[in-house]
């Protein structure tokens, strides 16, 4: 994570969420004061930031939906491949890795590969899910990673395209995304899709919430639904039922909005 000290990533990664506020037992991952200052960026985009049937919705199902099954109840956390292949890994946290030459790390131990066929072809999906108490991370071809909190899974195609690096996601995760001007990396969720090129964020969205929330650590990002607006680093932007607000983000603004959440 560019621009954090070691000790502060192991506390932006180890620590829970604004006091555990939720009766799930989910971790969340949290923004200690001293990292919380250089925070740039606080959205929260509830369901009623879009209408039901917009085409952000509608491409996000059609690729998500036929994999719901796939969630099914697990202790473990899964790895999804191509030709029906199921990865179930033991333990609280896993480290997935993705070679260039298609191997797949994990734990940096156990090494899989990917089919030939599907490494030919950006539509074929792998899947990562993190049940309840569990977290991992997960490092693309390109040198992106995602931290993948509890309770929370991604897709992605086993390669991304030459124009754009797409995943959808569904939870909460942390993507420290790899610097290439001509290749944006998109991360859509339910309601919500985020387009950068190189940036460190938080991504929270829970489909059993209803506050969706982007908080960027720097960079900028573009495309969030419906405002199309553009934010760069010293800005941020709330999203709350009644209006939209915008200004500086610091430590305080970010402790207050954890103790009303």
């Amino acid at each position: 994570m560019h621009g954090l000290s070691l000790k502060e990533q192991r506390k932006l990664l180890e620590q829970i969420d604004c006091g555990n506020k939720k009766h799930d037992n989910r971790q969340r991952l949290k923004w200690v004061a001293g990292i919380a200052a250089s925070i740039a960026l606080f959205i929260v985009a509830g369901q009623y930031l879009l209408s039901p049937n917009t085409p952000l919705e509608t491409d996000y199902a059609e690729v998500m939906k036929p994999y719901e099954q796939d969630t099914a109840d697990s202790d473990n956390i899964q790895l999804l491949l191509s030709g029906d292949r199921k990865i179930s890994i033991d333990g609280k946290e896993t480290q997935v890795d993705y070679r260039k030459e298609g191997q797949v790390k994990i734990n940096k131990d156990v090494e899989v590969k990917e089919d030939n066929a599907a490494q030919n072809k950006e539509t074929v999906f792998n899947q990562l899910i993190v049940p309840l108490g569990k977290r991992s991370t997960i490092t693309f071809k390109d040198g992106t990673k995602v931290w993948i909190n509890s309770g929370s899974r991604i897709m992605y195609p086993v390669n991304f395209g030459k124009d754009k690096r797409e995943i959808y996601a569904e939870g909460e995760i942390y993507p420290d995304v790899t610097h290439d001007v001509s290749r944006p990396f998109i991360v859509k969720t339910k309601k919500m899709e985020i387009k950068v090129l190189g940036t460190e964020f938080n991504i929270t969205a829970y489909e059993n919430e209803s506050d969706w929330q982007v908080i960027l650590v720097n960079g900028k990002v573009t495309s969030i639904p419906q405002e199309k607006k553009e934010l760069t680093a010293e800005e941020k932007a709330l999203q709350t039922i009644h209006d939209l607000m915008s200004g500086k983000l610091n430590a305080n603004d970010y402790n207050r909005i954890c103790e009303k959440a």
